[in-house]
């Protein structure tokens, strides 16, 4: 995630800009932003019979 800077806080504070972060959803390489599509795509790839890949680790999920 990237750090924002004191004078970018605050500008946001002089001109009411907010923040927020948004989930996105991993699978087999790919983004989704909507769990269920994630979740569409690797059960098609189960009935397929396409290897599922390992779930990332924590040190590798940054």
């Amino acid at each position: 995630m990237k750090q924002i800077s004191e004078v970018d806080r605050q500008k946001m504070r002089q001109y009411g800009i907010s923040e927020t972060s948004k989930t996105l959803y991993w699978y087999n390489n790919y983004c989704y932003e909507k769990l269920q599509d994630a979740i569409n795509y690797a059960q098609l790839d189960a009935i397929r019979g396409v290897k599922q890949p390992e779930p990332p680790t924590m040190s590798s999920a940054k």
